[in-house]
């Protein structure tokens, strides 16, 4: 039997090569995805990074240089240094001669090792920091130099790390670098950096931490302050001595590995005991006063003028001249510490007082008292701000003198002229003096001696009172259209008055009749001591020499022998008291509300004011208790405060008179043409001391109603005179308790003068 033929077995096709042929496709295709999605990504960033990088080149604040906030300084007239001033930023701006060698290889070795190679940026070192913030997963590391620190801090002013801040200070540190040289740019850096609370720079901190400047401080000192950069709060010497020490020890090792230091000197300097002398950063009042507070004011709106910002008053690294006495001044302040020379009043509140005193000729401010005591800086200034609510400080019959018996004296009436002294109305206004008594026919300077208040109404009402009110103004006294009525002769105005404005009108009598402005600043130079300010008095003739002449002459008669006798000072000199009436709401309550004191020589012009700050203290209930003084007039406390301190003041200046004018030919009658005598005679009960040096009486108690007012005797002393006695007076009527005011004032005008 045949075998039949064996088949062939077909041939197999070879498993999964169609699925390999796929795979191999789909490789290809993930492969040249990835590659297109890896150029898509490059070209993407690129365009991202372009786009943040133009965009935050176009957000840049143009800036022509670096400037940084430096301290201010304020002198006296004479020169002498009084106090320095900052802003936010404590700065000491010092010159690179300034830091030791060793204090910049302390920075370079610790802060930005390639500093003299880059160009702003440098490369490695941020590199290296993107490494390490990819390694911890954080944005921890800068990779900032130093000229990238100098963009973040005086520049961007921010610390915040976000990718925009980083290109921005990027783009800025090549731009300072191609404008200074390095050189300034670590000049910049050191007077910038910050060291906790509000210390910047290296010169501000070197003398917070050890008391000394920047050049005097050692190698081991140097390197503990570069140590506090990183993290100023962390490593402050006051605050964690050890952590202080750890890292000058480590900023000691920086500069041995980059060849700055041996190991010797290393080990030497980290042997060195740092002694740390804190010194208090806390706002302190020494050294400043109100001329001072007002000073700073005046010199920050000088500047804005000037084209600078306001605030450049405390940064901008000016001196700062004042108008200041510190004579003055300081007598101001002891005289002001001496409670003794106050009235108690009655009420809770502090019975308050304040003073101004100006040069005349110049218009110079030379001292300031706005208070009692000064206890904040930029507090309530009494001697410049008017006070006293809705109704202001009424200045009374101080008044007089500028607003009826000078503007008649330029209008050509003698000092002589006859006033009567007799009871009348003039559209429902019916003024009385304090006594309601009269006296006849007498002369304006009688008038204005014994400041009787019916002949001041009559005279305003003689010349016009549109003449009065407009010579006031002209000598600087804030009024407005509504104090165009008869109360204004007895200083009854809408705003009141600040001692200050007082000062600056009297000045026209003192000086010959002229206006001038008054001001704290004598000149203001720059940092690099370039004046760029400096004060000319601008004078405005306001009245004639004539009449300037006459009241001055009117004015000493209140002294030699008026209401004003306790200012006498052994020297030529002028004055007129000042005192108000308690409002009408005060009902029967006997007692003053303002009380004023104008002294004045060729030399000086001062005004002293005292009351309350408010007519009632309110407790925490809302309950109000009335607050006033009973029977303080000017010619008392506040003429006494004024002598005290004009005689410091005017201790080392030559004894001075006004000159009569060419072809003055008025004999002016001074003696007295009435004998009215005003109850601003009475007297303490205890003799007053004539200088500061002598004890201090108690405070002074006024008799209620004594029946002969007895003349103050004044000590005699080798440089003053025996204070002159006054003609004999027969008895005067006895002084009431507060004045009799047949028709009350006009509301806006509801303070009457007691003086």
């Amino acid at each position: 039997m045949s075998e039949k033929p064996r088949k062939d077995p077909k041939p197999k096709k070879p498993k999964n090569k169609k699925r390999r042929k796929k795979k191999n496709s789909l490789g290809k295709k993930i492969i040249l995805i990835i590659v297109l999605l890896v150029l898509f990504l490059i070209l993407a960033g690129g365009a991202v990074a372009a786009y943040l990088v133009v965009s935050n080149y176009n957000e840049l604040e143009p800036w022509t240089e670096i400037e940084q906030e430096g301290k201010s300084q304020i002198y006296d007239r004479d020169g002498e240094f009084l106090v320095e001033i900052h802003g936010e930023e404590n700065r000491d701006i010092v010159e690179y001669s300034a830091f030791p060698s060793y204090l910049i290889d302390a920075v370079i070795s610790s802060e930005d090792t390639r500093f003299y190679e880059h160009s702003g940026v440098d490369i490695i070192r941020v590199m290296g920091a993107a490494v390490a913030d990819l390694k911890s997963g954080t944005a921890a590391q800068g990779g900032s130099t130093i000229t990238m620190q100098l963009a973040r801090n005086a520049i961007l002013n921010t610390q915040e790390k976000k990718i925009d801040r980083k290109i921005k200070e990027t783009l800025l540190a090549m731009q300072i670098e191609r404008t200074y040289t390095k050189e300034e740019i670590l000049t910049f850096y050191l007077n910038e950096v910050f060291f906790g609370q509000s210390v910047y720079g290296v010169e501000a901190a070197s003398q917070h931490y050890f008391n000394k400047s920047i050049s005097d401080c050692s190698l081991s000192e140097c390197a503990m302050l570069v140590g506090m950069l990183p993290s100023p709060n962390t490593y402050a010497p006051d605050k964690n001595m050890d952590k202080a020490v750890a890292v000058r020890n480590q900023v000691l090792n920086n500069m041995v590995k980059y060849d700055y230091l041996s190991e010797a000197e290393a080990e030497t300097a980290k042997a060195e005991e740092i002694v740390i002398d804190v010194q208090p950063l806390s706002e302190s009042t020494e050294g400043f006063d109100w001329l001072t507070d007002y000073a700073i004011n005046e010199a920050g709106t000088i500047l804005e003028e000037l084209g600078y910002a306001k605030s450049k008053v405390y940064t901008g690294g000016f001196k700062i001249y004042t108008t200041k006495d510190s004579v003055t001044q300081q007598a101001c302040t002891d005289t002001y510490a001496n409670s003794g020379l106050f009235p108690k009043g009655v009420g809770v509140d502090l019975l308050q007082s304040a003073a101004a005193f100006v040069d005349p000729n110049t218009g110079e401010i030379l001292a300031l008292q706005g208070g009692r005591e000064y206890t904040d800086r930029f507090g309530l200034d009494r001697s410049t701000y008017i006070t006293g609510g809705s109704s202001g400080r009424q200045p009374g019959s101080i008044i007089k003198p500028i607003a009826v018996y000078g503007p008649a004296l330029e209008e050509g009436y003698s000092p002589n002229y006859r006033i009567l002294d007799a009871p009348f109305t003039s559209g429902g206004y019916r003024p009385s003096n304090y006594d309601g008594t009269y006296r006849g026919m007498i002369n304006m300077t009688t008038a204005l001696k014994y400041s009787v208040n019916v002949t001041a109404v009559r005279m305003l009402q003689e010349i016009g009172v549109e003449t009065g009110w407009e010579f006031a103004v002209s000598c600087g006294l804030p009024l407005t259209d509504e104090d165009k009525g008869p109360a204004l002769a007895l200083g009854g105005i809408t705003y009141g008055v600040s001692p200050l404005n007082l000062a600056t009108a009297y000045s026209c009598f003192a000086n010959g009749g002229y206006h001038i402005e008054p001001t704290s600043i004598l000149k203001i130079t720059d940092k690099y001591d370039n004046v760029i300010y400096e004060h000319t008095p601008e004078k405005t003739q306001v009245m004639s020499e004539d009449t300037a002449y006459s009241m001055n002459t009117m004015l000493k008669a209140t002294i030699q022998s008026g209401t004003g006798t306790r200012a006498a000072i052994g020297r030529p000199a002028a004055g007129k008291t000042g005192t108000t009436q308690l409002p009408d709401a005060f009902g029967n309550r006997k007692g003053n509300k303002d009380s004023w004191w104008a002294g004045y020589t060729p030399d000086i012009v001062g005004i002293c004011w005292m009351g309350f700050d408010s007519d009632y203290h309110y407790d925490e209930e809302g309950n109000r208790t009335p607050q006033y003084m009973v029977n303080v007039f000017g010619g008392q406390y506040p003429a006494t405060v004024w002598k005290r301190i004009v005689q410091v003041a005017l201790e080392d200046v030559p004894e001075n008179d006004w000159e009569k004018p060419d072809g003055y030919k008025v004999g002016i009658d001074t003696s007295d043409s009435s004998k009215y005598v005003e109850e601003e005679e009475e007297e303490p009960e205890e003799e007053e001391p004539e200088t500061p040096e002598e004890p201090t009486p108690e405070e002074p108690t006024t008799p209620t109603e004594p029946t002969t007012p007895t003349q103050p005797t004044t000590p005699t002393e080798p440089t003053t005179p025996t204070e002159p006695t006054p003609p004999a007076e027969p008895t005067p009527p006895a002084e009431p308790d507060t004045p009799t005011t047949d028709v009350p004032l006009p509301e806006s005008s509801s303070v009457t003068s007691l003086s």
